[in-house]
Formats: structure tokens, sequence, C-alpha cells
């Protein structure tokens, strides 16, 4: 559950062990972000709540969440590349350039090419 709702807290931790569904859960939450394909119309689903500490079910933390992600990045210790730090900040980087909730980041890039 989301234990928190603070302005200061600008991420989240999925932690656990080998094969308890982290992967699974990211997976879930980039498919119904802007990134994902998530096959119903956003225009028909109502925007989630935040979820309440008390009184939320996985399914509208997952929502929550998803409506944030701006980027995302999967290690794979079979593919190497993915565990080098410049293919981790190209892939972010890129994706934040995409992200709708970064528009004005975007525009930064767009505008000034010395970045």
């Amino acid at each position: 559950h989301l234990s928190s709702h603070l302005p200061t807290n600008r991420g989240v931790i999925l932690a656990g062990g080998p094969g308890v569904g982290k992967t699974a859960c990211i997976l879930a939450m980039v498919e119904r972000s802007c990134f994902g394909n998530w096959k119903t119309s956003l225009l028909e689903i109502p925007p989630p709540k935040s979820p309440s500490s008390t009184s939320s079910s996985p399914e509208d933390n997952l929502s929550f969440l998803s409506q944030h992600i701006v980027a995302y990045h999967f290690c794979q210790a079979d593919n190497a590349p993915t565990c080098l730090l410049p293919q981790f900040v190209h892939s972010i980087s890129a994706q934040m350039s995409q992200a709708p909730q970064l528009s004005s980041y975007f525009q930064l890039l767009q505008s000034d090419q010395t970045i």
C-alpha cells in the first residue's frame, strides 16, 4: 500500500526477492501508463483518485502510480547493455521527452541545441 502522500515523496521503491512479481507489477503499471497499449480508451476511464493508506485496493494503487510514470527502465542480467549507465541515462531521457506530463522538458530540448 502507499503509506504517504506528502509532496516530498517523489518515488516508490518496489522490493522483494526473486520471483515475487516485481517485474510483473512494473509491467502492469507501464501498460496502464502513457507508454502502454492498454486497450481501454483513457477517455472512458475516470482519473484514479489518490489512494488513501487505509482504504485502497492494489488496483487503485496501480492505476494511481501508472498515471505518474514518466520513464522506466529494466536492467536485465542476461543483457549486459541494459545494465550500463549510459544506456540507462539515454533510455530514461528519451522517454521523459515523450511523456505528456513533461511537455516542457520536450520543448526545452527542442529549443536548446546544447542539451
